[in-house]
Parts: structure tokens; sequence; C-alpha cells
């Protein structure tokens, strides 16, 4: 299971050295992974948002605030249950 991880600079330095079009894959993928987790994690100021919320979020900012091909992507992982969300999200 994938599970969404706010520090992702390991996974990519372990995957260094990147080409260019390498390097922006990953920065995209490491945005909207911050964004999944974030909105899927408890906050003490806000409630944790739903898996309904957070496929609105992605698929809302798909092609504009986030790559097309990686919402594609991690809203199908989502869908399938493989990637690894907070508890109230599930």
């Amino acid at each position: 299971m994938l599970r969404c991880n706010p520090v992702y600079e390991e996974m990519i330095r372990t995957y260094a050295p990147l080409t260019d079009k390498e390097s922006v894959a990953m920065k995209w993928w490491a945005g909207i992974t911050d964004v999944v987790e974030a909105m899927s994690s408890f906050r003490r100021y806000r409630p944790t948002r739903s898996r309904a919320e957070v496929l609105k979020e992605i698929g809302g900012g798909r092609g504009t605030k986030y790559d097309a091909d990686v919402v594609d992507v991690v809203a199908g992982l989502i869908e399938s249950g493989e990637l690894e969300m907070g508890e109230a999200a599930k």
C-alpha cells in the first residue's frame, strides 16, 4: 500500500540524478501528495477532509493547479484504496 508522505525529499534523493523532465515530474508528484496528505490528515484547526472532498479538490485543479496525468494516477490510487489516507478520510 502506498502512503502519502510529507517528507518526500528522501524519495527524491534516492533517485538522483534525475533528468530535467524527471525532476519536474517528481515535483508535480510531491506537490499533489502534499495536498492529499494535508487534506486527509487531522489538523487541530479544521476537520479531516473526506475522500470525496480530496478527489474534488485535486479533480478541480486538474490541468491548472496540478498536472493532469498526475491527478489521474493519484485519483485512481485513492479510488482503488491503494493510497493510504488519514483515518477519517476512509
